[in-house]
């Protein structure tokens, strides 16, 4: 059995404490019943305090992390950050005002090139069937003067 020794920088103890995903990665690995260390070991091995061990454990296994499985599996969706609640800051709507903006302008452009090949709906748009059915069933009602050619007036049928 290998040991695994991490030199961390000491943690400031706050309310607040905020760890990142590689260090939230390695304490359920170190939690998992593979390696079986105490939140009180792993706190003494990363400067995690024990409760954020705990919580970051727990939203782990609340997230699907299953600790009995060796090897241990450890997958992003595990550890990474939860979508903040709260108001959006001003970036974030100025980036959906300008999502929002390039959407309405491609499907606008998209229409348009639609129109213009005749694929829109079947009820603004006659297709080209439709178009050739009516000529065709207008050339056949048409009356003919022949009378220059033969002297006589018939019609097409």
């Amino acid at each position: 059995m290998r040991i695994l020794t991490v030199f961390l920088q000491p943690h400031h103890h706050s309310m607040t404490h905020k760890t990142d995903i590689a260090t939230r990665s390695f304490i359920i690995g170190l939690k998992s019943a593979s390696c079986g260390k105490t939140t009180a070991e792993v706190s003494a091995i990363t400067g995690v305090p024990g409760r954020t061990i705990q919580a970051i454990f727990a939203r782990a296994i609340k997230r699907g992390f299953d600790p009995n499985i060796k090897p241990v599996v450890a997958r992003d969706k595990y550890v990474i950050d939860a979508p903040r609640s709260g108001r959006p800051t001003k970036q974030m709507k100025q980036t959906k005002q300008t999502k929002q903006a390039k959407q309405t302008i491609d499907s606008t452009i998209k229409e348009t090139q639609q129109r213009r090949l005749g694929y829109l709906s079947t009820d603004s748009i006659a297709y080209p069937q439709e178009d050739e059915f009516q000529e065709d069933n207008a050339n056949s009602q048409v009356w003919i003067d022949e009378e220059d050619e033969s002297g006589a007036s018939s019609m097409v049928s």
